[in-house]
């Protein structure tokens, strides 16, 4: 898309009509707070996806950034709490962490970081932001298995497991349009770079997983570009046995709280 100013339009326009049914259903569902929250963070994911496709400059995603972090930052103004509150989201966006202020800049930054490489911007972006989604849900309803990050985030292996799962098949969907890249190999990319940032997520804390994991992923990207078969299986071994010691090393169960 060459004009910019169209691409800023269907853009705003198409997260407008997503964050209005989000507020909708939050108001009269009453929807838990981490719900909204998350349901927000996938419609900023769904909407940033098409921008290496739809953007040629780089000003257009940091202006969309600009306006996420204004909007998010009114909506931490005492004076204007009742106002959003009145849709259940204010609750959502007033916590202590700084992830949703995290997330456009990150996305922003991954767009500079990738131009002429669209492939590699979507896969990391679909990751976190979706991959996140599904640990958040899964931990919550099913996560047994809990530990603390280093800033006392408690979170769970099931949620872990549950980004990494689709984190990498997110990833070989995407990947499986690269040129010159077999299915085989697009797994076994996929399956490394979900591996790497599933391991920053885990042991990130207060948000910092929207900036650490993507870059992480991009990074495990451009380092196995051009490796074959061989290359990319003994890579998938070796994060996976990193993996192994490192949850070995720093896994601390949280038992699941039971009333007195």
């Amino acid at each position: 898309m060459t004009n910019p100013w169209v691409g800023l339009s269907l853009v705003l326009g198409v997260d407008a009509v997503l964050l209005a049914s989000i507020y909708a259903v939050g108001r009269f569902g009453r929807l838990p707070n981490e719900v909204m929250r998350k349901l927000i963070h996938l419609s900023t994911t769904t909407v940033s996806l098409p921008f290496a496709w739809i953007f040629q400059d780089l000003w257009p995603p940091f202006l969309l950034a600009g306006i996420a972090l204004a909007v998010m930052g009114l909506a931490r103004v005492p004076a204007l709490q009742g106002v959003v509150d009145g849709y259940n989201v204010g609750q959502s966006l007033r916590r202590d962490t700084w992830g949703e202020f995290y997330y456009p800049i990150a996305i922003a930054l991954l767009y500079a970081a990738t131009r002429g490489a669209p492939l590699d911007y979507a896969v990391p972006l679909f990751a976190i932001g979706f991959g996140d989604a599904a640990a958040a849900v899964i931990g919550k309803a099913y996560g047994r298995l809990r530990y603390r990050t280093a800033g006392r985030d408690i979170k769970s292996v099931e949620g872990s497991l549950a980004f990494l799962f689709v984190a990498f098949a997110g990833g070989w969907a995407i990947l499986g349009f690269r040129p010159g890249l077999s299915a085989g190999e697009a797994g076994l990319l996929a399956l490394t770079v979900g591996l790497y940032m599933a391991l920053l997520e885990a042991i990130a804390w207060h948000g910092t997983d929207n900036l650490l994991s993507p870059f992480g992923g991009l990074l495990i990207l451009r380092l196995l570009a051009d490796a074959g078969a061989g290359s990319l299986l003994l890579q998938a071994s070796l994060v996976t046995a990193s993996a192994i010691l490192l949850a070995a090393w720093l896994f601390r169960p949280w038992p699941a709280f039971r009333p007195a």
